[in-house]
């Protein structure tokens, strides 16, 4: 489960820099999903190389910027914010 969270949050870090020109590659990808391995998949669709760190940081980058809202909302709730 957690490859998958990570791969979806770094296909959504990947969508927030090429905007509109991300989806024709996006769609791409979805079609060929099953076909082959996430990283021919990435590599092939999304021009990303899994082996290296700086897809994997983006994931948790927006994983930790959630964590942080959620932390705040909370501390919000409880009126200590």
């Amino acid at each position: 489960y957690l490859f998958g969270y990570l791969f979806s949050m770094g296909v959504y870090a990947q969508r927030e820099q090429r905007g509109q020109a991300f989806f024709p590659d996006y769609l791409r990808l979805l079609r060929a999903t099953g076909s082959a391995s996430a990283e021919d998949l990435a590599r092939e669709h999304l021009q990303v190389d899994l082996a290296k760190p700086d897809f994997w940081q983006a994931s948790v980058d927006i994983a930790r910027a959630r964590i942080e809202a959620f932390e705040k909302l909370l501390l919000e709730e409880n009126g200590r914010g």
